[in-house]
């Protein structure tokens, strides 16, 4: 039985992206019908269950109003994760309170990442404690009907009919978080038959024009001009990087790796990994290049 793990509980944005991933695959195929889905309580914990399990796992990795979720980028590198697929999903909350007037609220529970999404209405609410949760059924699980004073921000989607409630609070009304479909990157390796059903199965819901792949650049020896180098290289060969994100090695102060997303036509994806393999085989360079995901658009 094939096992998908999800930042839980049921209910979250990334059950809806599994949601969404799960109808493109069964309009091709039975792949995902008999799937077990494992709900848990953070992306380590999402992770480590994909990496235990060698199963597959949803999580978020960017949002239209607040960026890259960095501890995202942090796992698939130093997990050894790898990116099949992406899906992107709209988000919007609401704030929900149990006193009667928005100006009464004492303690408002938020996720982490909602927090950022939300930040006018939060700035607003002068008198209230931020509790950040790990998701957004959580911080809707914690709004006891006991404290008068307690609010939350959750998704839209999750109704609350006997207590106050502001809708579409999100700081955009155009909000969108894109989530991982991933792996082990030793599934990839080994050419697993479950990775390779997915992926010809999602492929025939898509225009499947385009390739993006995602990589981690890690510098062995920094020196001035050595991303400019590496970045005009990607340049040079017409390809387009969609991203760039510095993330601490974690190694030493002020040393950094850089995670990029580039995206081609498919007809040209092998100058993605020619340029790759160009750039980790020049001396110059002194870099070592980390392949994160590769999937069709």
């Amino acid at each position: 039985m094939i096992k998908v793990a999800l930042l839980g509980p049921k209910g979250t944005f990334t059950d809806l992206a599994y949601i969404k991933y799960n109808n493109i695959i069964l309009k091709q195929s039975r792949v995902l019908e008999d799937a077990k889905t494992k709900y848990l309580k953070s992306i380590d914990e999402v992770v480590r269950e994909v990496k235990e399990s060698s199963c597959l796992g949803i999580i978020p990795v960017e949002n239209t109003l607040d960026g890259y979720v960095q501890r995202t980028l942090d796992l698939l590198l130093e997990e050894e994760m790898f990116a099949i697929d992406e899906v992107i999903v709209p988000v919007n909350f609401s704030l929900i309170a149990n006193c009667k007037d928005i100006n009464e609220i004492r303690n408002i529970y938020v996720q982490f990442k909602a927090n950022g999404q939300c930040r006018k209405l939060i700035n607003s609410l002068h008198n209230a404690n931020i509790i950040t949760t790990n998701s957004n059924m959580e911080s809707f699980y914690s709004l006891s009907s006991e404290n008068y004073t307690d609010a939350a921000i959750v998704p839209s989607h999750i109704k609350a009919s006997d207590k106050l409630t502001i809708e579409n609070i999100a700081d955009s009304s155009n909000n969108y978080t894109r989530f991982f479909v991933i792996t082990t990157k030793e599934n990839v390796n080994k050419n697993n038959q479950l990775i390779n059903d997915l992926i010809n199965s999602s492929l025939g819901e898509k225009q499947y024009n385009k390739v993006k792949v995602n990589v981690c650049i890690i510098p062995e020896n920094d020196r001035p001009g050595l991303l400019f180098d590496i970045l005009s290289s990607i340049y040079e060969n017409h390809i387009n990087m969609v991203s760039i994100m510095s993330r601490p090695t974690k190694n030493d102060l002020g040393t950094y790796n850089f995670f990029i997303e580039m995206e081609v036509l498919r007809e040209e994806e092998d100058v993605v990994f020619k340029t790759i393999d160009l750039i980790k085989a020049h001396n110059k360079y002194d870099v070592d290049i980390k392949i994160l995901g590769k999937y069709y658009l």
